[in-house]
């Protein structure tokens, strides 16, 4: 399937920013001078490895920002197709929990003070996020797991709490689901 057009601007705050989403949409369409790719020490392929992968280029995006100001052309560069569609991103959660909190992990080890003082907001985030790409999967048990980690995070919202109720009763879950595509425009015939 074809991954739909997106169109990202950089944030006034880059550096901030990424540590709460990945704005850039894709690492093909980005432009770095090879010195400040080794200032920053380049992708640490070695620390994320096989086994780590999902979020190496936001790591390197959040290294570079702290030095480098961003900059972003308004329009698309690439264009590129996923053999599943969306779904082939995040296919496997655990691995992309496992990156995404090594990632955060270093970036705020580094990371200045004010950057420092907003990590329940940023862990509360990302762990939301992949909290929902965990009940996208149908992977409940994760899903609960980490709204628990959430929940001394202050993270967790109504639509969260729907869901978490959803998430004992899983045929409803997929009986929505099934509602919601056959009443998309175009399918009805």
């Amino acid at each position: 399937g074809v991954v739909g057009l997106q169109r990202s601007a950089v944030p006034a705050d880059a550096y901030r920013s990424l540590f709460f989403f990945n704005f850039v949409d894709a690492t093909s369409s980005v432009m770095v001078r090879a010195t400040v790719l080794l200032s920053v020490g380049g992708f640490l392929g070695d620390v994320f490895g096989p086994t780590m992968q999902g979020c190496e280029d936001r790591d390197l995006w959040i290294r570079i920002a702290r030095s480098y100001r961003l900059v972003g052309i308004p329009e698309p560069l690439v264009r590129y197709r996923l053999p599943g569609g969306r779904e082939q991103l995040s296919r496997n959660v655990q691995q992309m929990e496992r990156s995404e909190m090594k990632m955060l992990d270093l970036a705020l080890a580094d990371a200045p003070p004010e950057i420092a003082a907003m990590e329940p907001a940023i862990r509360s985030q990302t762990l939301k996020r992949i909290a929902m790409e965990y009940f996208g999967a149908a992977d409940y048990e994760g899903f609960r797991r980490l709204v628990d980690k959430l929940a001394p995070l202050g993270g967790i919202d109504a639509g969260l709490r729907a869901r978490v109720w959803l998430s004992y009763a899983p045929a409803t879950v997929r009986l929505a689901r099934a509602i919601r595509g056959i009443s998309r425009p175009g399918n009805f015939r």
